[in-house]
Parts: structure tokens; C-alpha cells; sequence
């Protein structure tokens, strides 16, 4: 039986893995040796990488003047970190495919990870966050603790959904109940075991309760109200009119109004369909 969130990671690392490619980038993020030729020589090892780098580095998500032809010239313009950040999220969503998971569906939970990404990217961008595609990351990132609930425990997550359909009740209250800890603390272990940036991790375990975060509050919070934006427009889709469930604290800590709020959340419709091609087109 499984008792902690610990526990729970530790039986789905046989199932999840992170593509060796990742692991390469990770190792030369590592040595103060590695050059643009080392990065770019990984990448094109991977064809299907190489291709999702050089069409995201060719979208709008990045906007170069010209067209980007090579690996190389992608990681020149772009950068390190922000190539480290590309080949998580892919390798995220690669290693994520092999879970076996029949109480969700993939596609609506893609599509809602992406979209609170680009929410993420474009709270960021608004409140002139430089790394603005970090936190289009941890958007992304924020739910993987719930897939690999569906895939290890799929009957208490079937009822947790029911529960919370149900209840009306928050579905981490719910996890606490039942199992003894949240999606967000099983993400959090997952990504340790990764050893995922700390930002990845404060952002995941914290964006519930971002106001407790101790090193990256601002991006917890980016994270929590992507969610919330997220769960509100789903909601919107059922016919049910939710306020955001966000403190006026949050909101002055982010500085920003009812009306951006709206604004961003429009917009962010549209890019929505652009990014799910970037990430989810092999």
C-alpha cells in the first residue's frame, strides 16, 4: 500500500523516465566546458527533438526577425537555459506518453497544462518577468503529480474525481483526504528525483498556498492564478460562471487588475492553439 507521495514516485519510476537526450543536456549544463557545437550535436541525435526546436524557434513564441535553419543557430539566438527549458518540456511530455492512464484523458489534460503554460508565459511578460519562458515551464509542469496518480492509483483517483465533481470540493483537498497527500506533493518528489531547477519545484509545491513559498513566491503565485484562469474558463465551457479563487494578496503582489486578468485570459485562447502544435506535433 502505498503511503506517502515518496512512495508513490518511487513505484512509477519504473514506468517514467527521462529520455536520454534530456540526461545529455542536463550533463553539459554541468560542465563549464560545454559549447553551442556540444549542445547542438545532442539535439540533432534526436530527430524528432531537432525538428519541435527549430519550428518553436521559428513561431511566434519567439519572433526572430529571420528564418532559423539550423540547430545551431536556433541555440545561438535562444540560448542555454532556454534550450534546457524546450528539451524539458518535451522530454516531460515524452516520458509522461508511457503512462498507463484510463481515468483521464490525455488530450484535455495536455491541453490544460498547456494552456496554464501560456498563461504562465504571459503573467510573466506582463509584469515584465525577463525569463518569461521559465515560467511557461512550470505552467506546464504543475499537474505532473496527478498523472502519476492516475497511472499508480487509478481506482482512488477515479473516485477522487467522482468525489469532487460531486462536492464541488478543491480535488487536492480531496487526494489529502484519501491518500495522505496532493498532486502537487507527488510533482515536487518526482521532479527531486529528476533533479528538476529549483524553481520547477517551489512553483509545484507551492501552488496552492503560494503565499508560503520561501524563495520564488512570484512565480508560485504566476502558477496558482494560471490555474485558476484555467479552471475558470472550464467551468465558462460547462455553463458555470466561477469568480477567481485568488486572494486581493496574490493580486497585489502581481499587480494586476480584474481588466488585465481579462485581457490576458482572452489572448491567451488563441496562442493556446499555436503552442498544443509546437508541443504536441511530432
Amino acid at each position: 500500500m502505498t503511503s506517502t507521495a515518496v512512495d508513490l514516485v518511487n513505484k512509477a519510476q519504473t514506468l517514467i523516465s527521462m529520455p536520454d537526450t534530456f540526461l545529455s543536456v542536463q550533463q553539459l549544463m554541468e560542465s563549464s566546458t560545454s559549447t553551442i557545437i556540444d549542445f547542438s550535436n545532442v539535439v540533432q541525435l534526436d530527430p524528432a527533438l531537432s525538428a519541435r526546436l527549430l519550428r518553436i524557434a521559428n513561431s511566434s513564441f519567439f519572433g526572430f526577425p529571420t528564418s532559423i535553419e539550423t540547430t545551431e543557430r536556433a541555440l545561438n539566438l535562444m540560448g542555454i537555459a532556454q534550450l534546457h527549458d524546450l528539451v524539458l518540456a518535451s522530454s516531460v511530455i515524452q516520458a509522461a506518453s508511457k503512462l498507463p492512464i484510463t481515468v483521464l484523458n490525455k488530450m484535455d489534460f495536455w491541453r490544460d497544462s498547456i494552456h496554464c503554460a501560456v498563461l504562465c508565459r504571459m503573467i510573466a511578460q506582463k509584469i515584465n518577468i525577463l525569463e518569461s519562458g521559465r515560467l511557461f515551464v512550470a505552467g506546464l509542469l504543475h499537474q505532473l503529480g496527478y498523472l502519476i496518480i492516475c497511472a499508480e492509483e487509478p481506482e482512488k483517483a477515479a473516485y477522487i474525481l467522482d468525489k469532487c465533481k460531486n462536492d464541488m470540493t478543491p480535488r487536492h483537498l480531496i487526494e489529502q483526504e484519501i491518500l495522505g497527500f496532493d498532486y502537487a506533493q507527488v510533482g515536487v518528489e518526482l521532479m527531486k528525483q529528476w533533479e528538476l531547477p529549483v524553481l520547477f519545484q517551489e512553483t509545484t509545491e507551492f501552488q496552492i498556498n503560494p503565499k508560503i513559498a520561501p524563495q520564488f513566491k512570484l512565480e508560485a503565485t504566476i502558477v496558482h492564478l494560471a490555474q485558476q484562469i484555467v479552471q475558470q474558463i472550464n467551468d465558462e465551457k460547462k455553463g458555470n460562471e466561477q469568480a477567481l479563487n485568488i486572494s486581493p494578496t496574490s493580486l497585489d503582489l502581481l499587480s494586476l487588475d480584474a481588466e488585465q486578468i481579462e485581457s490576458i485570459k482572452q489572448d491567451s485562447k488563441e496562442a493556446l492553439v499555436e503552442s498544443m502544435r509546437l508541443l504536441l506535433t511530432n
